[in-house]
């Protein structure tokens, strides 16, 4: 590796810069407002991922995006493009994991972690939630196009992920 270095842009979202291979790479981390918070605040962090984005672009860096969007995509849906979205989910899709999906396919996207066709979709949990005991995903990894998964791991501990481990590809 040649550049390594970190920068927080807010509370919720960070960057990780780094290259292999001289291929650079953009890791943005973010935290979305939970349901409590406004859908302004969801916007606010929406507006700043598109910068970060927009800025990997410009010095021809590989955007991921990874993190807990406190959106609930769900199962599939019709009309889903599986090969952006993925199969493997499990719950609803909620208001959050609709405008979630929306922001995705609006920028030439995908769900990494939803990809694996080996994943068992009861495996693929990502929160099970105190009050009802839902199993739900609200932790994703997203990418364009050029990163292909090959295999994905989660490593579930009592109510939460401890890891979620995917091996890509970049074509």
């Amino acid at each position: 590796m040649h550049t390594l270095h970190f920068h927080a842009y807010s509370s919720k979202v960070g960057c990780l810069h780094f290259e292999i291979v001289d291929v650079k790479f953009i890791a943005n981390v973010c935290y979305m407002p939970t349901s409590w918070d406004t859908d302004a605040a969801v916007g606010e962090n929406y507006s700043l991922l598109d910068l970060l984005i927009l800025n990997a672009e410009r010095i021809n860096a590989i955007p991921i995006l990874g993190g807990d969007f406190n959106a609930g995509i769900g199962a599939p849906q019709v009309g889903d493009d599986l090969s952006l979205v993925g199969a493997c989910g499990n719950g609803v899709r909620n208001h959050r994991g609709a405008r979630m999906i929306q922001w995705i396919l609006e920028r030439g996207l995908q769900v990494l972690n939803r990809l694996d066709s080996t994943m068992a979709i009861q495996e693929s949990w990502t929160c099970k939630r105190a009050v009802d005991g839902a199993l739900v995903q609200f932790n994703f990894l997203l990418a364009y196009l050029r990163v292909r998964v090959m295999r994905a791991w989660v490593y579930q501990f009592f109510f939460f992920q401890l890891a979620l481990i995917i091996v890509v590809s970049i074509v």
